[in-house]
């Protein structure tokens, strides 16, 4: 977890932040009201571009930790569907060009 105050990374277990003291419970309380991990941040991981979508991933880690699993999600999902789309495609073109499919009826 990170003080808002400070942006210094401190221990989850503290209830202030040891360089500045600001109270860490008020903190706690605020990041999980909009740390939902919702459908959308996997949505979102899944059409982004991989690249993006893993530096978005790293910026919201610290802050947003459910929603960041939510978009790893939809980036591992992304990536698996790009592979099989290319596996079938490529598996496709080989049979078209070895003549075993012909797409003339």
């Amino acid at each position: 977890m990170r003080c808002e105050n400070c942006n210094r990374v401190i221990d989850d277990d503290l209830d202030e932040c040891p360089k500045c003291g600001a109270s860490i419970s008020k903190l706690k309380s605020s990041v999980s009201l909009s740390d939902k991990g919702g459908f959308l941040w996997g949505m979102l991981g899944f059409f982004l571009p991989c690249l993006i979508s893993i530096i978005l991933y790293f910026i919201i880690l610290d802050t947003k930790p459910t929603n960041a699993k939510a978009l790893l999600i939809g980036i591992i999902l992304n990536i698996v569907s790009s592979i099989i789309i290319i596996f079938y495609s490529g598996l496709f073109i080989f049979f078209i060009n070895t003549g075993t499919i012909s797409l003339i009826v």
